[in-house]
């Protein structure tokens, strides 16, 4: 368990470790208009024969 001994903000170790990591990792992720890819959408009738 994380407890902060100036604010008493208690959380579960592991988990204030990843928010710590994730925050730190947002200036790298953005700072050279880095772009974020997310799962391609679900293949319809139309995108089928298109990829035909």
């Amino acid at each position: 368990m994380f407890k902060c001994p100036n604010c008493k903000y208690q959380a579960n170790a592991d988990y204030n470790g990843a928010m710590n990591i994730l925050k730190r990792s947002w200036k790298h992720i953005f700072q050279d208009g880095a772009v974020a890819f997310s799962p391609e959408p679900p293949m319809t009738e139309q995108t089928r024969a298109e990829a035909r």
